[in-house]
């Protein structure tokens, strides 16, 4: 949109002063060549090749005032809509590979812990509700459930919202203690 830099523009001016010298010189060379030829002192091949090599310091200048309004002019319409066009479709992409990365991230509904992992890093998993295929088994600390067999003849001393308790061999003796909230 800016077009050059500053640095390219003043050096795009020193190349076609240095052109322009080279161009004077040149000139003068042939002028006093071509006095000379005219004179009988110099060669016609002599005068020539320094008539030649004005009209390449000639060029030469040319080419550099060129290049240096080429430099210096500002960006055009077409190439600042290429610009755009290009700044747009990066965006785009850029979108496009965040939101494949998002998916790639797994999220709990719950604050638990981990469990047990079903599946290693890398591996596919299958998105099925006929036939699930979890990936960790999560577990909520807050709320622990135990699952009891009760024998039959003393399930029907149990009642929802009764006091229990549960041990557990690791602990020894130690009763951790809960309510009973369902009986199935």
């Amino acid at each position: 949109v800016n077009g050059a830099r500053s640095q390219e523009r003043e050096e795009a001016q020193a190349q076609v002063s240095e052109a322009l010298a080279t161009l004077e010189d040149a000139r003068g060379e042939m002028e006093r060549r071509q006095r000379l030829y005219r004179k009988g002192v110099v060669s016609r091949e002599e005068a020539e090749r320094y008539e030649r090599e004005f009209k390449v310091a000639q060029a030469r200048y040319d080419a550099t005032v060129e290049r240096r309004d080429l430099v210096s002019a500002t960006a055009r319409e077409e190439d600042v809509a290429k610009a755009e066009a290009n700044v747009a479709r990066s965006r785009a992409q850029l979108a496009e590979a965040a939101a494949r990365y998002q998916k790639t991230i797994v999220r709990s509904p719950i604050a638990g812990f981990v469990l047990r992992r079903h599946h290693r890093a890398g591996e596919n998993v299958t998105d099925s509700s006929v036939s699930p295929d979890p990936i960790l088994t999560l577990g909520d600390k807050k709320a622990l459930r135990v699952r009891v067999d009760v024998d039959e003849n003393d399930v029907a001393h149990v009642h929802e919202g009764d006091r229990a308790y549960v041990t557990a061999d690791a602990f020894g003796d130690r009763r951790f203690w809960g309510r009973v909230v369902r009986i199935g």
